[in-house]
């Protein structure tokens, strides 16, 4: 009984190469990863693949910039929220874009990505980065198709509070 329906499966593969054409259809779903790679002066509070909260403190002498690991395979956002005291404000500027190791896995036009300063109120939300698909190959682990984007936070007026970065994905 098996033989007859391997003998079948082997015509059928057989017939698909003598023909020399082999369709193959679907669409990989979209996906991507945010992840921090140093959170500057800030504290690291919550981080999923796709959401980033960090603790926020005013004041830093010496304020260093929080970077983090962009991975995706379709066009993509990254917001920022601010949650802080009614009479604060968080400032965003973004430094750049550069490769997390190398540049063999990134799509093409992966470190142009868009990068916008932001000035956000308490619970405000603001697009601080856009981008074309970041990856053309690779996984979750693979070193070469993520790019690195810098962002520096300041925080205006007294008071401590959670700036949340967030992955969207898609147009």
């Amino acid at each position: 009984m098996l033989r007859p329906a391997l003998l079948l499966l082997a015509l059928g593969v057989g017939q698909v190469f003598a023909q020399g054409v082999i369709a193959v259809t679907g669409r990989i779903p979209c996906s991507g990863q945010l992840q921090v790679v140093d959170p500057g002066n800030a504290m690291p509070l919550v981080s999923s693949g796709t959401l980033i909260r960090l603790s926020v403190i005013p004041g830093q002498t010496d304020p260093r910039p929080i970077v983090l690991s962009v991975r995706t395979n379709c066009a993509y956002r990254i917001t920022a929220e601010w949650s802080g005291p009614p009479a604060t404000a968080l400032g965003i500027v973004p430094a750049r874009a550069e490769p997390a190791a190398g540049i063999a896995h990134l799509a093409r036009g992966a470190l142009d990505a868009v990068m916008s300063a932001a000035e956000l109120a308490p619970d405000a939300v603001a697009v601080c980065v856009q981008g074309v698909r970041v990856s053309s190959g690779g996984n979750n682990v693979t070193p070469d198709n993520a790019i690195l984007v810098r962002l520096l936070p300041s925080v205006q007026a007294a008071g401590s509070g959670i700036v949340s970065f967030q992955l969207n994905l898609g147009g």
